[in-house]
């Protein structure tokens, strides 16, 4: 067997200026961290002709043919597509397990962790070697084109690299990638006055991305002046950061959201209004809902002293704790899940 762990990201600023046709007229942006919660593929040959995959989060089951066109009927799609674009053309199938440290809706990224590690460990098994690069683009490929979700790219990047990055998205899908420079002392403050908090629900971005894709090409002017707005608060974060003042970015994280919400219709809603109002309330300095908006994790800045009274706020509201924010600048992992497994494989391969 070959394992291949992908770990999930918060996003600070710039998501969805990533997005086309935004990205494509104005050049996007996104400064985003991979933390301490991860997708694990576990991908296995089989003596068949099929491919067997197995999500134990969502307690799912498929089962596809590795000949001809899979079915896309909303059943780990994100799977089927990653082996059709691969397209292992050899005599043996696969089997297809998944681990998420997060559901999908979450906006932690975990739909693009899932698709990124399912190839490293499929390309893995076909001894296939994968640059970072190479995952993130094929990444986006079977979402954005063969899947026809809608999105940007900064979550296939962010779990492709791994770490602290500042990006920067332009015409023809260029991107550029720049590791963001901060002091370790800087970024472990920066864990203690984070709060993740989950509003009790999930979210489905991809129509909420299609209202703002709407909105840009029919010349919504507030839309598109949230983005550019969006895009420089991002700028600002990562100066921020990268000077220590951490203060200054949680408020900056609430002119982000301000501009956000601006984006199209269902990125908040009365419960994600109410938490983040009483956190502000409550000493908090900004925040944002991670991924596109309408569910999933609330992420607040909570200055020093400030954090048993944001959390009780957040408590009275409703939605729950989630585990603290911890960053993990390593990336991908990918290995062999056992001496003895590697060597029939490579027998095999041979």
């Amino acid at each position: 067997m070959v394992r291949s762990r992908v770990p999930l990201r918060v996003s600070f600023g710039g998501g969805g200026t990533d997005v086309a046709p935004y990205s494509e007229q104005a050049g996007g942006v996104a400064l985003s961290a991979t933390i301490a919660r991860y997708v694990v593929a576990t991908v296995a040959p089989q003596g068949t002709s099929e491919v067997a995959v197995h999500s134990v989060d969502c307690r799912t089951n498929t089962t596809f043919s590795i000949h001809g066109d899979p079915l896309y009927d909303g059943n780990l799609d994100l799977v089927k597509a990653v082996v059709h674009r691969v397209d292992p053309s050899w005599r043996c199938g696969l089997s297809v397990q998944l681990e998420s440290d997060a559901i999908a809706g979450s906006g932690l990224g975990a739909s693009s962790a899932v698709v990124v590690a399912t190839i490293l460990a499929v390309a893995r098994v076909l001894g296939v070697h994968v640059e970072w690069e190479q995952a993130a683009r094929l990444a986006y490929r079977v979402e954005r084109e063969d899947l026809g979700i809608a999105g940007g790219y900064q979550d296939q990047y962010a779990a492709a690299l791994g770490g602290l990055n500042w990006m920067e998205f332009g015409p023809g899908q260029a991107v550029r990638v720049e590791p963001v420079a901060v002091a370790r002392d800087v970024l472990e403050e920066l864990e203690c006055r984070l709060v993740l908090w989950y509003v009790g629900k999930t979210h489905v971005s991809g129509g909420i991305l299609e209202r703002q894709i709407h909105n840009v090409r029919t010349g919504q002017g507030e839309t598109r002046a949230a983005l550019d707005r969006a895009k420089c608060v991002a700028l600002d974060l990562r100066r921020a950061l990268v000077r220590g003042r951490l203060d200054d970015f949680g408020a900056l994280l609430h002119e982000g959201w301000a501009a956000k919400r601006q984006f199209a219709v269902g990125v908040t809603d009365p419960q994600i209004d109410a938490l983040y109002a009483a956190a502000r309330g409550a000493g908090a300095l900004g925040g944002k809902i991670l991924g596109a908006g309408g569910g999933g994790f609330l992420l607040v800045y909570v200055p020093d002293r400030q954090r048993s009274r944001v959390l009780g706020a957040l408590e009275a509201v409703g939605g729950a704790r989630a585990p603290g924010v911890l960053f993990d600048p390593r990336g991908p992992r990918t290995w062999w899940a056992g001496p003895a497994a590697g060597a029939r494989l490579r027998g095999f391969m041979a």
